[in-house]
């Protein structure tokens, strides 16, 4: 075990970096402060206040190539029961337990070793640059992280993704689409349902369509299936009074076969069905991408 490594890993599980809300600042300065002690500059690209992004470039001695490490640096909440604390970083039977523990902050950890490694022995990197680009808001969508940071990064010749799972090579990745979608109905009192629209009766009445009505799609022979996944649902006012309103938010991951047009196109299709009104919002989106499997770095 690399004591060095393990040590930094548990330094950085041990800041909060929880997305949402979204907040990488204090582990920023982490990294800021350790590239510093020993003598890397970096650049930082903030697209958002409190949502800071850090890159570095390791040059070689005879650059030729360009090589992007990415890894992000925001973590899902530490919601839920934990056995031992969620920004702890504790090693147990040869295991480090954290929020964000492999997800994503292995590879952060990584990364500055690495980077300290080559600068310790003299860069025996030959004639490929490192541009690593450590981002944010990776667990939202990226809108602050690295899809506006691809434009300031520039002469990239290939580029590795670094996260967590099993640290297969992934040549695949489904698609993301989040939605909110939000229901109009009338109030009533709760004595006189006939009287009103009920926001939350038809929400359900059209979640229980979109679960039991596929999405049109060419199956994946890496990545099988789309899916749905209903992550909230909020409404009504009072128990006694019908609900006006209510919203949804939908987490849909699309295969290389589908686009988000069709999909929203199909799930307004459902709610012309009822007597609503409806406003759809889309939170974030990433196309589905896919490398042929005979590419070189692979």
């Amino acid at each position: 075990m690399n004591k060095e490594l393990v040590n930094l890993l548990q330094s950085l599980i041990r800041i909060s970096s929880e997305n949402p809300p979204g907040d990488e600042t204090k582990i920023v300065l982490f990294m800021k402060n350790y590239l510093k002690s020993i003598n890397v500059e970096y650049k930082i690209y903030e697209f958002k206040k409190n949502r800071p992004n850090l890159v570095c470039i390791i040059k070689s001695k005879n650059s030729k190539k360009r090589l992007l490490l990415t890894p992000h640096i925001d973590t899902v909440p530490a919601t839920g029961k934990w056995k031992f604390a969620p920004f702890s970083g504790k090693i147990y039977k040869d295991r480090i337990y954290g929020r964000g523990a492999t997800d994503c902050k292995v590879n952060v950890a990584i990364c500055l070793y690495l980077i300290k490694k080559l600068i310790k022995e003299n860069n025996i990197l030959k004639n490929i640059d490192l541009v690593f680009a450590f981002s944010s808001d990776e667990e939202t969508g990226s809108r602050y992280g690295i899809i506006p940071l691809l434009k300031f990064l520039k002469n990239i010749d290939y580029g590795i993704v670094l996260d967590s799972d099993d640290f297969d090579i992934i040549v695949a990745q489904k698609g993301l689409l989040h939605l909110r979608i939000e229901l109009f109905g009338k109030e009533a009192h709760g004595a006189y349902p006939e009287r009103g629209i009920n926001a939350i009766e038809y929400g359900i009445k059209i979640l229980n369509e979109l679960i039991n009505r596929p999405f049109k799609f060419k199956r994946h022979k890496l990545l099988n299936k789309p899916t749905l996944n209903i992550g909230r649902f909020v409404g009504g006012d009072k128990v006694n009074i019908v609900a006006g309103y209510c919203f949804f938010e939908l987490d849909i991951r699309l295969v290389p076969s589908m686009d988000k047009e069709y999909i929203i196109k199909d799930i307004v299709d459902i709610i012309k069905k009822y007597p609503v009104k409806y406003k759809i919002k889309i939170l974030a989106y990433q196309d589905p991408i896919e490398i042929d499997e005979n590419n070189f770095l692979i």
